[in-house]
């Protein structure tokens, strides 16, 4: 008797812990490098660093929304026109 192939929802169910995995792998890493930057460095969770952090991760949040919007509407056109 061959094996049967697992259900679409058995794929779906899969594929989504995968994807749970890896994000909480990401966390778990993140948490583990600003633990260790706070050790290792008394300035690392000042207010003034913090703020430098959250400047810098601003434009590029702002940019990825704006792009975000672009490619959503449909208004990306890859197409190599003569």
């Amino acid at each position: 008797m061959a094996s049967e192939q697992p259900g679409f929802w058995a794929r779906v169910q899969r594929a989504s812990v995968e994807r749970l995995h890896i994000r909480l792998e990401s966390l778990v890493v993140l948490l583990a490098l600003s633990t260790a930057m706070a050790l290792l460095s008394p300035y690392f969770l000042s207010l003034s660093n913090l703020l430098n952090i959250l400047l810098a991760t601003s434009t590029i949040g702002v940019l990825a929304i704006a792009a975000t919007f672009v490619i959503g509407s449909g208004g990306l056109d890859l197409s190599l026109a003569r």
